[in-house]
């Protein structure tokens, strides 16, 4: 069973040498092909339709980033690059980006 919960927060540092296609971060069994990505230089949920991308950051190729992902027992997900939040939402696809359970 799932023992972190359904609050968690999650860092990845991390280096991406390509930046302009889809790039994975994160991902969860039970959310199939949706995840964290950066995309043209973008860093945001997929898919685009849950609305949660750091409009105001331009991801580089080559460059450690800290990527953050939070989600509340409520369902509401954060985005942070480098410790400062970018977006925040309540999606309504894949239960609120919940966690697989095993």
């Amino acid at each position: 069973k799932n023992c972190i919960g359904d609050a968690w927060t999650v860092a990845i540092k991390a280096r991406l040498d390509h930046v302009h296609h889809w790039g994975r971060i994160m991902g969860s069994e039970t959310w199939g092909d949706y995840g964290l990505f950066v995309k043209k230089n973008e860093f945001l949920m997929f898919p685009r339709s849950s609305n949660i991308r750091c409009k105001t950051a331009f991801i580089e190729p080559n460059r450690f980033y800290t990527f953050w992902m939070s989600r509340s027992k409520k369902g509401t997900v954060k985005l942070y690059i480098d410790g400062y939040l970018c977006a925040e939402k309540k999606p309504a696809l894949a239960d609120h980006f919940a966690l697989a359970p095993d």
